[in-house]
């Protein structure tokens, strides 16, 4: 499984324009560096989960837009997950747990 780090980039960047905020505004949101917004929407640096569900968070989107069509598995995979081995599932399954875990934290540190 590889993630297209460039679509991802891409969908990052089209939610912070709609949003119509700057990426030194989405870096103070976010608590990261505007100059690694500007890394991360050039796909000149790869992000975190955690930065990843800081980012959704501020704009105001979800994990699915952002990554939609930018995690490659076999066509038959999100049909039948027994063709996934058990790597694969494990990564599935400790990332939507990490994903719930700092959603969370963050979502209770925001209010």
């Amino acid at each position: 499984m590889e993630i297209n780090f460039e679509k991802l980039a891409m969908r990052i960047k089209e939610a912070r324009h709609r949003k119509g905020i700057t990426q030194e505004k989405l870096a103070a949101m976010t608590g990261l560096s505007p100059n690694f917004i500007g890394r991360i929407e050039s796909n000149n640096s790869r992000v975190s989960l955690a930065s990843l569900v800081k980012i959704c968070i501020c704009l105001d989107t979800n994990m699915d837009y952002l990554l939609s069509d930018t995690i490659e598995l076999p066509d038959d995979a999100i049909l039948n997950m027994t063709a996934l081995n058990d790597t694969e599932k494990r990564f599935i399954v400790n990332t939507i747990k990490g994903i719930k875990e700092i959603q969370a934290e963050l979502i209770y540190r925001l209010k």
